[in-house]
């Protein structure tokens, strides 16, 4: 649909990441103060790495790894998260772009090839805003963006379904696939998602 994000063979209009978005740094967040007992998903460098009573934000963001060895990682967060210094988040961004569309590109231009290498892997923002993308009208991007989140919830529903028919299965005794007491569903996802489709 789109080609390229960068060397555009579509000719659409092409922006650097420096006039599109605005990044910043996480909050700091002790790890004694996350692990399984919370509420709302921590994310750090790669995506959840723990849960938390507190939330950072009240819509869903997109998040860079920024430090270690999988930094420019992508993450499309649900609406309350908690995002620590070791990731980045788009604070800010142009109007034209869709969020789904703009992860996706992301997701294709691999910012891990933009860290610095000095210590471990490390994103910053003066790395990755003179980074050009294209920027397709926004009828396309509404029309991605509906068919990717169509996809997203079918998968979902598969998978939970699955997962139920599984769980209340006789031969399982009760227990999720592989018969693992690993793959019961722990108390703080089913608090964690109560909450996310309350919010809904």
């Amino acid at each position: 649909m789109f080609g390229d994000p960068v060397s555009n063979p579509k000719g659409f209009l092409q922006k650097s990441l420096g006039e599109l978005i605005k990044l910043k740094s996480g909050s700091f967040l002790p790890e004694k103060d996350f692990g399984t007992d919370g509420i709302y998903p921590v994310y750090g460098g790669n995506g959840i790495s723990g849960y938390h009573d507190k939330y950072m934000f009240e819509q869903p963001m997109i998040v860079i790894g920024r430090v270690g060895f999988y930094c420019g990682s992508i993450h499309i967060t649900p609406k309350h998260c908690w995002v620590t210094d070791n990731a980045l988040y788009i604070s800010e961004k142009d109007t034209r772009l869709k969020q789904i569309y703009l992860a996706t590109v992301l997701k294709a231009i691999k910012l891990n090839d933009y860290a610095g290498r000095s210590a471990q892997p490390l994103i910053s923002a003066s790395r990755i805003y003179p980074i050009l993308i294209s920027v397709p009208p926004n009828e396309l991007q509404e029309e991605y963006s509906r068919n990717a989140l169509k996809l997203k919830k079918e998968n979902n529903f598969f998978q939970l379904s699955q997962k139920q028919l599984d769980f209340f299965s006789p031969s399982n005794n009760g227990r999720f696939l592989g018969n693992s007491s690993r793959n019961r569903p722990t108390r703080n996802w089913t608090r964690w998602q109560m909450k996310k489709n309350r919010g809904k």
